[in-house]
């Protein structure tokens, strides 16, 4: 039988700093985005709750395969 793939993930989240400042905001996360693939994340969302009109961020949500030397 074959044995079930299991991940592991992670977030990065960005505040309100992050949304205001526009241009260099998505060069940050275009960079993140980047540089977790190259470490073998894929992303798998973006969350945004919406908390109030001046208290929003965003969390990118990554995940990758669990390499079988760092299974439990």
């Amino acid at each position: 039988m074959a044995q079930q793939a299991r991940y592991e993930y992670t977030f990065v989240r960005f505040g309100e700093q992050w949304i205001q400042d526009g241009d260099i905001a998505r060069d940050d996360y275009h960079h993140v985005i980047q540089e977790h693939a190259a470490m073998g994340w894929k992303l798998v969302q973006i969350f945004a709750p919406r908390l109030n009109a001046s208290e929003q961020y965003y969390e990118l949500i990554f995940e990758r395969i669990v390499s079988p030397d760092n299974a439990e």
